[in-house]
């Protein structure tokens, strides 16, 4: 199930992202990716160390950070709960909230967990730079998304 919700919704929200982001100087994106769980389009990047790539890494992990706090709040994930930081408070014009907040920490720590993994087994073994920059570009795409 976690498989099958990560895979479609980051996938998903990444896929749509990178096409805005790179309308005018697009890379070629006729090829295809088979998770297991659908055929999407994707993007290969010929250039490791490109900006397309570092765009890639960043917006795959928001849209992890995005899918597992979207399918927590959802009740779809078992392993985590609604953020209640503002349940039962109220707005100035008397509106309580009530509802199941977005658990975005645990969204950033599962992406931390999962997006970062291979490229921290793979610094561990060789203390690469390039996997210092995935690392770096991962956290950003984090940011990102927790800001919003």
């Amino acid at each position: 199930m976690l498989g099958t919700v990560l895979c479609r919704l980051s996938h998903q929200a990444s896929g749509s992202d990178c096409d805005m982001a790179f309308d005018d100087d697009r890379p070629q994106c006729d090829a295809t990716l088979d998770w297991g769980c659908g055929t999407y389009n994707y993007i290969w990047i010929n250039f490791t160390g490109s900006k397309e790539t570092a765009f890639i890494y960043a917006i795959t992990s928001a849209g992890v950070v995005h899918a597992i706090t979207q399918a927590c709040s959802s009740g779809n994930l078992t392993d985590c709960t609604c953020d209640n930081l503002y349940h039962g408070r109220r707005t100035p014009d008397g509106w309580k909230w009530g509802g199941c907040g977005d658990n975005i920490l645990y969204g950033v720590r599962f992406s931390r967990n999962f997006v970062d993994a291979p490229e921290r087994i793979k610094h561990q073994k060789s203390r690469n730079i390039r996997n210092m920059m995935n690392l770096h570009n991962n956290e950003a795409g984090r940011q990102v998304r927790k800001t919003f």
